[in-house]
């Protein structure tokens, strides 16, 4: 929906778009391809990575303040989809974004190896308030310990395993 607001300066009758679309759907499902692709590895902190990777690959040449707000808002308009029990799509663009969305923001555990649960929380408790935050930091730390124990755990079975089976 676009409205128009008219100028009043200095009897001007010229009238201003107050909602624009910048971003194409077609660049909507690019950046979201790109993401989910993996081929940007961070996207809330490599900036320039970012940007490089997505300039050339959409219909005009944002900056990348606009590049990063565009990411911000389609995972912002995906997590309000999510939340939504019965989420509704009005138009098929709108269903494509959302299982794309899927895929960027809703990893599966079996895809998550140290390395990419690590590097989405890091990347991802920047977007968290400070209670958030300490929540988060305080449940990695405890998943941190748990990973020691299960570790000393397992070499203590795989020392008296190979002693038991080494006496028989």
């Amino acid at each position: 929906m676009v409205k128009e607001m008219k100028s009043f300066e200095q009897g001007s009758s010229s009238t201003r778009k107050l909602f624009e679309r910048v971003f194409s759907e077609n660049d909507e499902v690019v950046i979201l391809q790109g993401v989910a692709a993996r081929k940007v590895v961070n996207i809330y902190s490599d900036d320039a990575e970012i940007y490089n990777y997505f300039k050339e690959k959409l219909s005009f040449k944002p900056s990348q303040a606009q590049l990063k707000e565009k990411i911000r808002k389609l995972r912002m308009k995906f997590i309000g989809k999510v939340k939504n029990k019965l989420p509704i799509f009005p138009r098929q663009h709108d269903l494509r974004l959302y299982n794309l969305s899927k895929k960027v923001w809703i990893p599966k555990t079996k895809e998550l190896d140290e390395n990419g649960l690590k590097n989405m929380f890091e990347s991802g408790r920047k977007l968290l308030n400070k209670k958030t935050k300490a929540e988060f930091d305080e449940r990695w730390n405890k998943l941190k310990l748990m990973e020691i124990d299960y570790l000393n755990y397992r070499s203590a079975f795989c020392e008296d395993l190979s002693k038991t089976l080494s006496s028989v």
